[in-house]
């Protein structure tokens, strides 16, 4: 009786604050606010027509206690979606007050073809002959939504999969894939891999559980190699909006001092976390503080904290302090 009580305080307690976010693949209304913004902003990002012709809405969620709109919108071209080409954009009073730019340029004349030889079946058999995951078993098609198919697990994944033609990039050029994902059987791994349409090559593949064993000897480029997919999640290159803000840390995928050595991260703000950045409040032109400031009230001592760096008289945005890992 307990936990349900709990999980109705908690509801009742996040209702007045946030929106729960929608996940769909379909038009949205602000998309008209955002094709008005980058037709606006079309040469600062050097895109083509093409290039920002077709936009699909992934994610949208709205935050109540500050009236803003984050939104999550994929490249698409002739309807194929282009793997982890998702830019993210903060709406407010039916206007663009952020945009990350994730989208890639030219995409027309990067494509390699417009509909794939191979069939998401034989992407299914290429990757589990890869990882030798056993013999697949009444393999079924349980959904198709144009270019999203669900097959039954095949008797070698713990899950249903997942598989949608994609475009991928691959140097300067867009190769149509299937993207997929494999559970394993034992939960030891989730592969996620794209696959050539066209020759069946496997063009990569990541595994979606990160495992170390500190004891054993690697280095941290063994982890920074990998291409996992909160990484880009997180990232906010060619941002519009930036507080100026850098700090010296252990980046992601570097997952303690053992594995690596700090770096200058500058502007690493979530769009959806801390919209105006983490060093003001309101939007307006300039900082609001100079300082790092966590809830629930500036100071020292139990539940409230602050950092300074150096300069911070001055205004400064930068933390570079030495680093102290004892």
């Amino acid at each position: 009786m307990k936990k349900p009580m709990l999980f109705l305080l908690c509801l009742i307690f996040l209702c007045p604050y946030v929106t729960f976010s929608q996940n769909y693949d379909q038009p949205s209304e602000d998309v008209g606010f955002i094709l008005d913004y980058l037709k606006e902003h079309k040469s600062d990002f050097n895109f083509q027509d093409k290039d920002i012709e077709q936009l699909i809405v992934t994610n949208e969620y709205l935050s109540k206690s500050t009236g803003l709109t984050h939104v999550y919108v994929n490249q698409t071209f002739e309807g194929i979606k282009i793997f982890n080409a998702i830019s993210s954009v903060t709406i407010k009073d039916d206007g663009v007050v952020y945009f990350s730019n994730r989208f890639l340029n030219n995409i027309e004349a990067k494509v390699n073809s417009f509909s794939p030889t191979q069939s998401p079946v034989s992407a299914i058999q290429t990757l589990v002959r890869h990882f030798e995951l056993g013999n697949v078993q009444d393999l079924i098609q349980i959904e198709r939504d144009q270019n999203v198919y669900k097959f039954s697990d095949g008797g070698i994944s713990q899950r249903e999969i997942p598989i949608e033609l994609v475009y991928v990039k691959v140097d300067e050029s867009l190769k149509l894939a299937w993207s997929l994902i494999i559970y394993n059987k034992d939960n030891s791994h989730w592969w996620s891999a794209r696959i050539d349409a066209l020759t069946n090559e496997i063009i990569e593949v990541n595994d979606l559980i990160l495992s170390c064993t500190f004891e054993n000897e690697h280095s941290e480029s063994d982890h920074a190699t990998k291409h996992l997919d909160f990484i880009h999640t997180i990232s906010a290159p060619k941002s519009m909006l930036v507080d100026g803000g850098s700090y010296n840390v252990y980046p992601l995928p570097t997952e303690s001092p053992n594995h690596g050595n700090r770096q200058i991260v500058t502007n690493p703000a979530s769009v959806v976390a801390s919209p105006f950045g983490w060093h003001d409040v309101n939007g307006a032109a300039g900082a609001d503080f100079p300082i790092g400031c966590g809830r629930p009230g500036r100071g020292t001592g139990s539940g409230r904290y602050q950092t300074r760096g150096k300069g911070a008289r001055r205004r400064s945005r930068r933390r570079d302090v030495p680093g102290d890992s004892r």
